[in-house]
């Protein structure tokens, strides 16, 4: 994956229904691209709560998304323990990535 030079924005929403967590920022602060993978990084919420930090990586391989678009996060607390991982391939919906 490389750099790109443009500042990074967007915003992630996550939510796993099971864990009854809700993940999400409306700051990115590094993100990398290939074709058709992007990782972001940032600061987070997690269920509404600050000092969380995050890595998201999405993968788009057309369609449809289910079982071929890839997507992972990470979450860690603000002393950088690692509280919550999840990756796979969708089960359901599609996943797509606008890089520019």
């Amino acid at each position: 994956m490389e750099d790109d030079d443009a500042p990074p924005r967007g915003k992630l929403r996550y939510e796993d229904q099971g864990q009854r967590l809700k993940i999400q920022t409306d700051t990115i602060t590094r993100h990398e691209s290939t074709e058709t993978c992007v990782r972001t990084w940032g600061p987070a919420q997690v269920n509404g709560d600050f000092g969380f930090s995050f890595t998201a990586k999405g993968c788009d391989h057309k369609q449809p998304g289910v079982d071929r678009d890839y997507f992972e996060i990470t979450v860690w607390n603000s002393a950088g323990a690692p509280v919550y991982a999840k990756a796979g391939f969708l089960t359901g919906g599609n996943l797509q990535a606008h890089i520019r």
